[in-house]
């Protein structure tokens, strides 16, 4: 089917060094990634004009499987691993996109891990910067490739930590000159205190951009997958592909108020922050949960 492709390789991503994979998506041509909180963690992407809130107008996948806990039903992006995972990120726009499941009006976003080493080896990296922050990555493996990073860091305004695990185990064995079987089984976890709320324009001029009086929010996630993809060759140009996925995602998420209009903490509450006056970080006792938990599995083929 006709459609806009494009791939950016493992060499594009590491000579760029990018932090995110917000920054990797803004080097496609017709893609507009927009920050949340900094690290990446629940990304805006948006293709051609749509609205990029949450992702919800594409697919996000990984080597053909669904990232979002209710791909067929609510696709909002609230869980997504880090861009260290991944070797390639392959973008397709355009009728082509059908071929990969719902909520494909915007295009399809497919991210691809490293196959495992045949021979033994492995690297590890570690960064560190100002605010706290920390990224480490262990990659070794032979036949069985195993994954691990952390990341971690006060993030860009205050009362905004965040701790993120990710682990990734994939191992692929031939079948015979024509077939493959891939195992894969990752775990993840983020432990973060992000806010809903922005800021006043009086609260930016008077208290700073890092200003944040929401330090009770709390943002927990867990998530465990596990996908097997068989691969055969027909022959003249003809692949059969089949997919076998498991997924659980556990969110808890509590937050003290959306906005500075938000009637739940009181009047002087909102008219403090249009004013730009310091609030006392437990004055707003309205406590919004946010909580979910879903099983996600199915089989696909192509």
């Amino acid at each position: 089917m006709p459609g806009a492709a494009e791939v950016l390789d493992q060499r594009q991503l590491e000579n760029s060094h990018v932090f995110t994979v917000n920054e990797a998506l803004r080097k496609v041509a017709g893609v507009h990634a927009r920050d949340k909180e900094g690290f990446g963690l629940r990304p805006n992407i948006g293709v051609r004009g749509l609205n990029p809130t949450r992702s919800t107008k594409i697919t996000l996948l990984e080597e053909g499987i669904p990232l979002a806990y209710a791909p067929y039903g609510d696709n909002a992006s609230y869980y997504h691993p880090m861009v260290d995972r991944y070797e390639r990120i392959k973008v397709l726009k355009g009728a082509g996109s059908l071929l990969f499941g719902p909520q494909t009006v915007g295009g399809v976003v497919n991210y691809i891990t490293p196959a495992p080493r045949q021979d033994f080896g492995g690297y590890a990296q570690f960064a560190a910067g100002s605010r706290d922050y920390v990224n480490g990555k262990i990659n070794v493996g032979k036949g069985l490739l195993l994954d691990y990073a952390y990341k971690a860091g006060e993030g860009a305004r205050d009362n905004m930590d965040q701790a993120l695990k990710d682990l990734n185990l994939k191992y692929i064995m031939g079948i015979g000159a024509s077939q493959a079987l891939t195992l894969r089984a990752n775990y993840y976890e983020e432990d973060s205190t992000i806010t809903y709320s922005g800021l006043t324009q009086a609260e930016f001029e008077r208290l700073g951009a890092r200003y944040n009086p929401f330090k009770n929010d709390k943002f927990d996630a867990k998530r465990t997958g596990l996908s097997a993809t068989h691969e055969a060759d027909l022959g003249k140009g003809s692949n059969l592909v089949t997919n076998v996925y498991y997924a659980q995602f556990d969110r808890d998420w509590w937050r003290r108020a959306s906005n500075s209009q938000d009637s739940q903490c009181g009047a002087a509450f909102n008219a403090a922050r249009l004013a730009g006056t310091a609030v006392a970080p437990d004055a707003c006792n309205s406590v919004q949960g946010r909580l979910l938990s879903y099983e996600n599995w199915a089989s696909s083929r192509a």
